[in-house]
């Protein structure tokens, strides 16, 4: 599902940087970035699949995942291809929702969860999931409420070796750019892995093709 990276649409990052949409999008399609996500903390269930409805209108190719409001995305397959849920929004589901998110797991939907640390990390193993997010591991400041402490290089080469052999995707995320990807992403930690290469997860970066095209240089894609 992914591209070699995973451009995330953060409605109050690209407002603030007077960006439009709709001309982010066509280009990380034009760089074959096909998957991405949308969010939008301060949205309500209406409001957010009213814009994700006129995403998908304008970009029918798109892979949308949704971020939260799991009963809704689970609703909208049509329109949602995948689903990322926090730890605190995986805890928070009742029993007949996260069952619900389970099954349809199991039926091509793909599930994507935050973890913070390498115990999250392992403790996530038991789950159908798409991907395994993993962060920050850079500071970043795109959440307003704040964002947990950033993991620190040797638990994350620790979740990174771990995750080499697990048959599902990593993203990282948190802060990272063309300027700092190789150090967290170096050609020898990408070499533990055959296939499904750990993706970066970018919002400031996705703003910017050259920043997006100097990162997949770097990852060689």
């Amino acid at each position: 599902m992914f591209g070699p990276i995973y451009p995330i649409l953060d409605r109050q990052t690209f407002e603030r940087a007077h960006q439009d949409p709709h001309q982010l999008i066509r280009t990380w399609l034009a760089l074959g970035l096909t998957a991405f996500q949308i969010r939008d903390k301060r949205a309500t269930e209406v409001s957010y699949l009213e814009f994700a409805l006129e995403v998908k209108k304008s970009f029918p190719e798109a892979h949308i995942i949704a971020n939260d409001f799991a009963g809704l995305a689970l609703d909208n397959r049509s329109v949602f291809s995948a689903l990322h849920l926090g730890q605190e929004d995986w805890v928070g589901l009742d029993a007949y929702l996260r069952e619900k998110v389970l099954r349809a797991c199991h039926t091509g939907f793909a599930l994507g969860l935050s973890t913070h640390s390498l115990s999250q990390f392992l403790s996530a193993a038991d789950l159908k999931l798409a991907y395994t997010a993993v962060g920050p591991v850079q500071a970043t400041s795109s959440k307003p409420t704040g964002t947990d402490p950033v993991i620190s290089a040797g638990e994350l080469e620790q979740i990174l070796r771990a995750g080499a052999s697990a048959k599902r995707q990593i993203v990282v995320i948190g802060g990272l750019n063309a300027g700092n990807l190789e150090k967290v992403l170096s050609p020898d930690r990408r070499s533990w892995f055959s296939e499904r290469r750990p993706v970066p997860a970018v919002i400031q970066a996705a703003l910017s093709r050259a920043e997006l095209e100097a990162m997949l240089r770097i990852l060689n894609v």
